[in-house]
């Protein structure tokens, strides 16, 4: 899989580390970027009469894509789309789907590379 360097986790460098303290004999530790999974997924389901009987193949797709590995995150988000407007509602912890929708404002932006499944 592959990896970037992550912008907030730090890890210790232990060949310049020793490297340093053999050149200039400074005993201080480099840090440097931890590896992380490179890509995010945002599972995103339509909320419609027939979504129903799709709920089992749906919860397994989520449990078989957050234990894979490949994603750093995995994000499900039940969608609404009526005549009049368009919502989002995020999945909570239990599994069920707010019953507030999102507002149109920069919360649902995420770092790196995001790959949406609809």
């Amino acid at each position: 899989m592959r990896k970037v360097p992550s912008p907030t986790e730090k890890i210790l460098d232990e060949e310049a580390t020793v490297r340093r303290i053999a050149d200039e004999e400074v005993w201080m530790l480099i840090l440097k970027p931890a590896p992380q999974r490179w890509l995010e997924l945002a599972l995103v389901v339509e909320q419609t009469s027939s979504t129903a009987i799709w709920k089992q193949t749906i919860n397994e797709l989520q449990q078989l894509v957050k234990h894979h590995g490949a994603f750093r995150d995995v994000r499900t988000w039940g969608l609404k789309i009526t005549e009049a407007k368009t919502q989002i509602f995020a999945q909570n912890r239990t599994g069920n789907f707010d019953s507030k929708p999102r507002s149109n404002d920069n919360s649902l932006t995420w770092t790196g590379f995001i790959k949406i499944i609809f």
